[in-house]
């Protein structure tokens, strides 16, 4: 639209036949401020463009940190829970020491070995976290603490599960 209106203005012949002199200057001036503010906003929209890619850049750099954020906290939230479950599986190994008599005092005190192993592997990570930066990657995984957690969920279970020996009163 814009360059068809240009060459008209361009073409005399043609707009001698439409126009008079005096509608054509004021045309002309209107178009020509037209022109000039259409030419000026495609460099604003250029540079509203440019703009926008920065902000967008931005808004991914922002959203970086408060991943982070975020995963800063539910690392220490997970480290809360493992401790938690390793706790909550020592009294009830401790609970089933006292209400089972057949439970050998080596498998609890086995157990018991297993969860301070455990505490002290979780603490040697936590202190080499803390030495991290927080945009590193953590070295705490979630995923290695479910499994140590499985694994003394197994211990729990084993235990939980080992069956009254029968006694020759019982036969």
């Amino acid at each position: 639209m814009v360059y068809e209106k240009r060459d008209f203005i361009k073409n005399k012949q043609l707009h001698e036949q439409y126009a008079t002199e005096e509608e054509m200057k004021i045309f002309e001036k209107e178009f020509n401020e037209i022109y000039e503010w259409f030419n000026k906003n495609i460099e604003e929209q250029l540079n509203i463009k440019v703009i926008d890619d920065k902000i967008k850049l931005i808004k991914e750099i922002y959203k970086k940190f408060e991943d982070r954020k975020i995963n800063q906290k539910k690392r220490e939230n997970n480290i809360k829970y493992f401790y938690n479950e390793i706790e909550s599986g020592i009294r009830q190994v401790k609970r089933w020491f006292d209400e089972k008599p057949w439970i050998k005092k080596y498998f609890t005190e086995n157990f018991e070995k297993k969860t301070i192993e455990m505490k002290e592997w979780l603490k040697n990570l936590e202190e080499k976290q803390n030495k991290l930066k927080e945009y590193e990657e953590s070295i705490i995984k979630k995923e290695e603490l479910n499994q140590k957690l499985d694994d003394l969920r197994k211990e729990v279970k084993k235990i939980k599960n080992m069956p009254r020996p029968i006694a020759y009163t019982d036969l």
